[in-house]
């Protein structure tokens, strides 16, 4: 099944706070990346365009070491440790 892959960098304060992605399934939302994601909420536009509001979601939470383009995108100097949820 194809899926659609949504990953946005999370500012604080203008600073980069963490890197979010999530995945859906491309046959309840196509269409979804037209949509700009910089200034628009990934909530909003699932209950506004699509009907589809959140009832449960499933989060893992581990620590690691931060991968190369994880490095570059939240501005940190190896070896850095991140948790991953």
């Amino acid at each position: 099944a194809e899926v659609v892959t949504l990953t946005r960098l999370r500012l604080s304060d203008e600073m980069p706070l963490a890197i979010e992605t999530a995945h859906l399934p491309f046959r309840l939302f196509p269409n979804l990346l037209r949509h700009d994601f910089a200034a628009t909420s990934l909530y909003s536009v699932l209950a506004a365009e699509y009907g589809a509001t959140l009832i449960r979601a499933e989060q893992t939470i581990e620590s690691s070491l931060a991968q190369p383009d994880e490095l570059t995108l939240l501005h940190l100097t190896p070896p850095a440790a991140v948790l991953r949820l």
